[in-house]
């Protein structure tokens, strides 16, 4: 939950042993469900967001909600390019 993260760049730096399992974005979505992460790829869906990762860079290819975005890019960059990226689109941070 972001409760206590005071910026978005805080969770997607974090650590592996600090990273959440889930995010969400206030504690009225702990009893909505939590969307699938499907990684296809260099692919990743959460609900409304897809990104793409290729090389050093990231995309984001649909928007969707902000929490749903960020829930993606997190997953794409702690999975394939954790450090390796120099910056991110600014679209990542729209709503936030």
């Amino acid at each position: 939950m972001l409760t206590g993260v005071d910026r978005v760049a805080a969770v997607l730096a974090a650590v592996p042993d600090q990273r959440p399992t889930f995010i969400v974005s206030d504690l009225r979505e702990l009893h909505q469900p939590y969307p699938a992460t499907v990684v296809s790829g260099t692919t990743v869906t959460v609900g409304d967001a897809v990104v793409e990762v290729s090389d050093h860079s990231l995309t984001v290819a649909a928007l969707g909600s902000p929490i749903n975005r960020l829930r993606a890019v997190c997953a794409a960059l702690w999975a394939t390019h954790r450090g390796r990226l120099k910056s991110l689109p600014p679209e990542v941070f729209l709503g936030w």
